[in-house]
């Protein structure tokens, strides 16, 4: 579904539900993965300490290499609906728009069901409501 150029309200309000989907999956394995990691590090000073079997650190080790897999793939689906990541955690995602002469970002940030803000590209932490684009 990438799309070269510049999007519209409308077209990037479709793209909400299944970006919101990949948000929530990307957040989901992000907090297995640091689960795992978290495991990691205990086996290995489990290890140190009692001389282990390897099996929990081989099986860990496993499960982040699938965890991180998993999460590139879904980072990599979102940025093909065209969207310019800016910060996963707090879920904020931009689309380039042209309006009038003018190249600015659509808005979005994960919970808002729809397109409601646009930032300068230069200018992002001042979003700017979507009404203001007729007043312009």
């Amino acid at each position: 579904m990438e799309k070269a150029g510049y999007y519209t309200i409308e077209e990037v309000n479709e793209l909400i539900p299944s970006v919101e989907l990949r948000l929530n999956q990307i957040v989901f394995i992000n907090a297995q993965l640091s689960s795992a990691l978290n495991k990691l590090d205990e086996t290995e000073y489990q290890q140190l300490e009692y001389n282990n079997s390897i099996d929990d650190y081989t099986n860990t080790s496993c499960d982040i290499k699938l965890l991180k897999s998993g999460l590139e793939k879904k980072i990599d689906e979102l940025l093909d609906m065209g969207c310019i990541i800016d910060d996963l955690e707090k879920g904020i995602l931009y689309w380039p728009c042209k309006y009038k002469k003018d190249e600015i970002w659509l808005s979005w940030q994960q919970g808002e069901r729809s397109i409601s803000h646009w930032v300068n590209q230069d200018q992002v932490s001042q979003r700017h409501n979507t009404s203001e684009l007729n007043e312009r």
